[in-house]
């Protein structure tokens, strides 16, 4: 049988049948999903990321958050992400440090290449853009500009930067850009559109 590379896979799927109610902030509908069948897969396949946290903390529960917090095992991506969503509802530039000190305290060689787009947004969003700028050249460099993660993300790193400019117009472009941009699942070669 033929490998359908168009169509998401694995856990990618049941990612994106969370993600759209947490974007739509229908919280009620991504609890619901994470008690039926395929939330219960979804944990399975992905156990270092707990989904009812992550819906706490899209909610703006911070302490029940802060309780399961330590429960994850995420990865540096997952971790910026989630530092993001924080200083958005808290705007405490401290606690969001955790999600880009680490990254930028490792040598270049060995940054992830998947967490650049998450940790170049929390950058912007921070006002830290001085640093977001040099960091995304890093990631073009460093991923030839050819790998699936920068082709999907960096539209999402431009529009975060521009929007910390200021530069509305070039933001929304990106924005869109990145919106229409394939489904990056993780394993190499595995994408969808």
């Amino acid at each position: 049988m033929e490998e359908n590379h168009n169509e998401p896979s694995g856990s990618t799927v049941l990612e994106i049948d969370i993600a759209v109610p947490l974007a739509r902030h229908d919280f009620d509908a991504a609890d619901a999903y994470i008690k039926t069948p395929n939330g219960a897969k979804l944990a399975a396949l992905v156990p270092e990321t707990p989904y009812a946290c992550l819906v706490m903390l899209a909610r703006g529960q911070l302490r029940a958050f802060a309780q399961c917090e330590d429960t994850f095992n995420c990865t540096m991506a997952t971790q910026a992400l989630l530092a993001l969503a924080e200083y958005r509802l808290t705007a405490d530039t401290v606690r969001a440090r955790r999600g880009y000190v680490p990254f930028l305290a490792m040598p270049v060689s060995e940054r992830p290449v998947d967490a650049y787009a998450n940790v170049i947004a929390l950058l912007a969003e921070v006002g830290r853009t001085r640093e977001a700028g040099p960091l995304y050249n890093e990631w073009r460099t460093r991923s030839h500009a050819t790998g699936s993660s920068f082709r999907a993300d960096s539209s999402y790193a431009q529009g975060a930067m521009a929007a910390a400019n200021q530069q509305w117009d070039r933001a929304a472009t990106a924005f869109l850009t990145w919106h229409k941009s394939p489904i990056i699942s993780g394993k190499q070669g595995d994408v969808a559109y």
